[in-house]
């Protein structure tokens, strides 16, 4: 394109918020000199919610990425209804918070702990909530501020997003994104395209069979799946013995808090936190080693708690995955802990609702997005 043209476009950006001008290139051949332009979007804001059991987590980034908020809002033992409601109360006051200090909240993405159906909104199962075809984006969009984009998806999906474009190993041609907190799920990148399955149930594989007689009572109603294993409340019951019933029936240690108990635990390096964590380390390794022979990724990263004692079961995990697993396969993939904390599917989340205006960056004489329904290319 002429340079005009160029102009023009980048002029428009710049009125519409979304890039600044940050200083003049010296020349280095004939013309007047470059003008340097990044990405601004400051005033403009997405919006992340993630669904845990105890608490909501909200996180709001601007457009550029940078996070503006992130706060944890307690539920109990919230119904459906309670929480759907709970969730449209955050959206309006981020909403209502932003247009005071003049900016733009343009959409939210709420991660679930379950099957969604992300074309309708409706979770269809999540067995940790208790939830079975819940139709979460209607009801929603009846209480939330008319005009915003909404989506609703798997926590695990929305994680494996976060990962995907922003960790160390962002662009990898496949990856598994192994989110851990009460139960498990998997995010699975194909060929840099989120692989959702037929039904949207792809990734469920905590709940794979491990364990064929005699395994524990899991939420979705068999026994022996992996997350009864290698789910928190394990993790506790495992190193902690003598404490885990206290922990686990104190309200304010939600999965978050457990972790980091068990993270100062393993700090203390006691010889038989050790030990139990070496086999608990063993249990996360031969779920990878399933996960390895069926998918064959570049990338299996465990996430949630498992990050955040990954230096202290990393080594029994992969070793467990390389007994367990064809070797060639095994010697081609790279087994290693997300840096991301508890809250990647928020920032996933934000992401994804982001890549709306990069799809389409109109901007109405009112001030606010005018949107059209997308799919964003790296959702599948």
């Amino acid at each position: 394109m002429t340079r005009a043209t160029a102009g023009s476009l980048v002029r428009e950006l710049i009125d519409l918020g979304l890039a600044t001008e940050t200083g003049s290139r010296g020349a280095t051949g004939p013309g007047r000199p470059g003008v340097m332009i990044e990405l601004d979007g400051s005033n403009v804001l997405t919006i992340g919610i993630e669904i845990h059991i105890e608490y909501l987590r909200i996180l709001v980034r601007d457009l550029a990425g940078r996070e503006t908020l992130q706060r944890k809002v307690a539920l109990g033992a919230a119904a459906s209804d309670e929480v759907i409601v709970a969730v449209a109360q955050e959206i309006n006051e981020e909403v209502a918070a932003a247009q005071d200090a003049r900016r733009n909240v343009i959409g939210a993405a709420i991660a679930v702990p379950g099957v969604v159906d992300v074309v309708d909104g409706t979770v269809v199962f999540a067995p940790n909530l208790g939830w079975e075809n819940v139709p979460l984006l209607a009801r929603l969009r009846r209480l939330v501020a008319p005009g915003l984009e909404l989506v609703v998806d798997n926590e695990a999906n929305l994680g494996t997003l976060a990962e995907f474009y922003e960790c160390p190993f962002a662009g990898a041609g496949s990856m598994a994104y192994i989110f851990a907190e009460t139960g498990i799920g998997v995010g699975v990148m194909v060929n840099r395209t989120l692989w959702r399955g037929a039904s949207g149930g792809a990734g469920e594989l905590g709940h794979m069979p491990i364990v064929l007689e005699g395994g524990k009572s899991c939420e979705c109603g068999r026994t022996g799946c992996w997350e009864t294993l290698v789910g928190i409340v394990e993790l506790v019951n495992a190193v902690l013995p003598d404490d885990a019933e206290r922990l686990l029936a104190d309200p304010a240690m939600d999965r978050e808090a457990l972790t980091n108990v068990l993270r100062e635990a393993a700090e203390a390096d006691q010889p038989e936190v050790r030990v139990r964590l070496n086999e608990f380390g063993r249990w996360v390794g031969i779920g990878v080693s399933h996960i390895l022979d069926s998918l064959d990724p570049e990338i299996v990263m465990p996430a949630g708690h498992l990050s955040l004692i990954g230096p202290w079961i990393l080594d029994a995990t992969r070793a467990s995955a390389r007994d367990h697993t064809m070797h060639r396969i095994f010697d081609r993939c790279q087994i290693v802990t997300s840096t991301s904390g508890f809250a990647s599917s928020g920032r996933g989340g934000a992401l994804l609702i982001a890549q709306s205006v990069f799809n389409n960056p109109v901007w109405s004489a009112k001030r606010r997005f005018c949107l059209v329904p997308v799919t964003p290319h790296f959702t599948g």
